[in-house]
């Protein structure tokens, strides 16, 4: 039997029972996510590239390991871990100068993967590297995204890992087909016309060649955005 005062309120069960359904489709639901975050990291890490050629196709290469030598990258660690930079986002920044700047500047320019992969996107090998950071990750956060200028697409972006073991870099899906405006403009030599300029015209510096055409002058640059005499 049931004693005075423990009767259960059917109200209360079924209330009970209603959030137990919602907390078990939220499990469901984010149990779901997760294969499919785990699923779709699994497809992505499968891509790899070494080409420097195919960098506008995948939107990466991977350089040789030898691109810094261990003294190098040892060096680089201990001056960060010596203190110093300044916190953005979740990881904290550290410029780096003088001789080893230098020295990461020499052994990156030298690399033929990293002179090819700036002649396929700014057609031309030559490589000026303004700035090196090291990058550390406060405990318990997300490694820090590095990223190329948010409004023009005018620079790439190099990663090294220092320390032996990282996690590969893994890169967000990248289409090459798309076209991306810059907000700037080039004048057409024969009518004057402003010719707005996509990010592979900028990056390619077509609007400083002589003779720059917008496609109504015979341009051919196709799609309105201008192009030179062939």
């Amino acid at each position: 039997g049931t004693l005075p005062g423990c009767r259960p309120s059917m109200k209360r069960v079924r209330q009970d029972d209603s959030v137990a359904r919602i907390g078990q489709a939220l499990l469901d639901s984010r149990q779901q996510r997760r294969r499919g975050a785990k699923s779709a990291a699994g497809d992505r890490s499968a891509v790899r590239n070494q080409d420097a050629s195919q960098i506008l196709r995948h939107g990466f290469v991977e350089t040789p390991s030898t691109l810094l030598e261990p003294s190098l990258r040892a060096a680089l660690l201990a001056r960060a871990q010596a203190g110093g930079g300044h916190d953005i986002s979740n990881a904290k920044e550290l410029r780096i100068g003088g001789s080893l700047l230098q020295c990461v500047r020499d052994a990156v320019c030298s690399s033929p993967t990293v002179r090819q992969a700036a002649r396929e996107v700014f057609s031309t090998p030559y490589v000026s590297i303004p700035y090196v950071s090291v990058l550390s990750t406060h405990p318990g956060q997300q490694p820090q995204l590095p990223h190329a200028d948010d409004t023009c697409n005018r620079e790439l972006i190099g990663l090294i890992h220092l320390r032996p073991g990282q996690a590969p870099t893994r890169c967000a899906p990248y289409d090459s087909s798309r076209t991306w405006p810059t907000g700037w403009t080039a004048k057409c030599t024969a009518c004057d016309a402003a010719v707005p300029l996509t990010d592979k015209m900028y990056r390619e510096r077509r609007h400083l060649r002589i003779g720059f055409r917008c496609d109504s002058c015979g341009g051919g640059g196709g799609g309105g955005v201008g192009g030179w005499p062939q």
